[in-house]
């Protein structure tokens, strides 16, 4: 059976952030506070919780760039330990999409 790990971490100084979805008949609009999903880092999480899962995913990556750095590392640790991935890399808003070649 699968393992959920499931925490909550708080930051002092860091605010949560919000998004409001408006929908309409043809669209859809996001309003979103970023909070401090800006500053989120690798090094708040414990890696060995990460890494005692059968299951690493990865969502937002286009919206968390303080994790870009040190994601790639994260991924490669876990599968070489057995752990399947998955990323799923949302929307990016600059429009480049850079990062996820490697």
């Amino acid at each position: 059976r699968a393992k959920v790990i499931d925490k909550v971490i708080m930051k002092s100084g860091h605010r949560t952030g919000s998004c409001i979805v408006l929908t309409g008949l043809q669209d859809r609009c996001f309003v979103t506070d970023r909070g401090c999903i800006n500053d989120m880092k690798i090094d708040w999480f414990n890696l060995n919780d990460i890494l005692q899962t059968d299951h690493l995913h990865v969502a937002g990556y286009f919206n968390c760039s303080g994790l870009k750095e040190n994601l790639q590392e994260l991924l490669s640790t876990a599968q070489n330990r057995g752990i399947s991935t998955s990323l799923n890399p949302q929307y990016d808003a600059s429009g480049k999409w850079l990062g996820l070649q490697e």
